[in-house]
């Protein structure tokens, strides 16, 4: 019920767990997280925005508005890389296996998705 209500702190408590972040790393783990809650709240603020002003869009808001999502995706994805890679270069091999193992399944699990 908790992962409903908020996705991302279940997705961040989920990572934290797999990937067995160590104190050693927790300077780089808060940096990523302060990234991934910054990326979500921009994200639902635009879904809540784009939601208010469904009724009224024109196709050419709708495009707009549709453009606006992918450019905050952009956007946060130019953030979190460093703030991955960081963290990324101060875990363990074992961490490393396992975080290449979650990644690659997600991107397997996506290009399954537009094949179908």
């Amino acid at each position: 019920m908790a992962a409903k209500a908020n996705p991302v702190e279940a997705r961040i408590k989920k990572l934290h767990n797999r990937l067995q972040i160590t104190a050693a790393q927790q300077v780089q783990w808060d940096n990523l997280v302060e990234v991934m809650r910054d990326n979500a709240k921009t994200m639902m603020d635009l879904q809540k925005q784009r939601g208010q002003d469904a009724k009224s869009m024109t196709a050419v808001d709708a495009v707009k508005s549709y453009a606006a999502v992918i450019e905050a995706h952009e956007a946060g994805m130019s953030k979190f890389v460093p703030a991955f890679q960081a963290l990324y270069d101060k875990m363990s091999n074992t961490q490393k296996k396992i975080a290449d193992s979650m990644f690659k399944t997600r991107v397997i699990t996506a290009s399954a998705k537009q094949s179908s």
